[in-house]
């Protein structure tokens, strides 16, 4: 890529690139450009290198066990011009086994044309939401939808005390552990 970054998420604050990008150019007195940085990132999205990424460990094997269980819907903020990547991803590494997908975001990459998750979830009868972002976590616990707060990472440790209704997984064991390996998903 043009830029040549290699840019860690583990030192992330937030799971958003152009912030975490524009704060590493103003550190060391760079110009920076936003639009170029999304132009770049479009282009990663739509490379055989992206499509190429494999699951995380174990979310296969999970998630197909969820899928036994429960009625699976995904609702992505994933911008418009990687739907179809997404959906061609998806159903080449989990085929058959989601109800639904729904996409939250229209519009450029790194620009706020999004709708709401909550908004989604409630129009598609969603009662548990699986998400790495506290700002997708909290709405939803906070209009009653269980969740579990996903991964280990800088983005998401922002709040000690999460609400009843939410718990931690840090990998898809952990989701196993509360959604699959009990009668009741062991969440309030």
């Amino acid at each position: 890529m043009r830029f040549n970054r290699n840019l860690d998420f583990q030192k992330f604050s937030r799971s958003d690139l152009v912030y975490e990008a524009g704060k590493i150019h103003a550190a060391e007195g760079t110009e920076f450009n936003a639009d170029e940085l999304i132009e770049e990132v479009e282009k990663f999205f739509l490379s055989k290198d992206f499509s190429n990424l494999p699951p995380f460990e174990d979310a296969v094997r999970v998630v197909k066990r969820l899928a036994v269980i429960y009625n699976l819907t995904i609702i992505t903020a994933r911008h418009s011009a990687i739907h179809e990547h997404t959906k061609a991803w998806l159903a080449k590494h989990f085929p058959d086994t989601f109800q639904t997908i729904n996409f939250a975001h229209f519009g450029k990459w790194g620009y706020p044309h999004k709708i709401s998750k909550v908004e989604k979830m409630r129009e598609n009868g969603v009662s548990i939401l699986i998400d790495d972002a506290l700002y997708n976590i909290l709405p939803a616990a906070g209009a009653g939808i269980k969740a579990l707060l996903y991964g280990d990472y800088p983005w998401n440790k922002e709040i000690i005390a999460l609400p009843k209704n939410v718990k931690r997984a840090k990998d898809w064991k952990a989701v196993e552990r509360i959604l699959c390996d009990k009668k009741e998903p062991e969440m309030h």
